[in-house]
């Protein structure tokens, strides 16, 4: 579901997306990716986004080569879907530079 709100000046587009269940085969997550990745992409730069939802992954507490869009605040050990939301972000530039308007995953 996508949600385009206009805030005085700025334009907040709002994306909530549930990832296919762990138990799921790959062809499913990755139309889930790929669709996701055609719905990010379709978002006009200058606005802001905010991403949100299950995506069924857990990132861990190290951010090692993912320190742009993991700010080291999380626990636990990473796994493979954890692993897809981060490439996904970086792929993205999420969470890079909110001064720049970027966006906040």
């Amino acid at each position: 579901m996508v949600l385009r709100l206009v805030l005085g000046e700025q334009v907040v587009t709002v994306v909530c997306a549930y990832a296919p269940q762990v138990g799921l085969g790959d062809q499913e997550k990755r139309e889930f990716w790929d669709c996701l990745d055609l719905v990010v992409r379709a978002i006009p730069r200058e606005e802001k986004k905010f991403i949100g939802g299950d995506f069924n992954g857990h990132i861990g507490k190290d951010n090692d080569g993912f320190e742009l869009v993991h700010g080291g605040f999380g626990f636990g050990g990473r796994n493979e879907p954890g692993r897809d939301l981060l490439d996904f972000a970086a792929a993205h530039g999420l969470a890079e530079d909110v001064t720049r308007k970027s966006t906040i995953f």
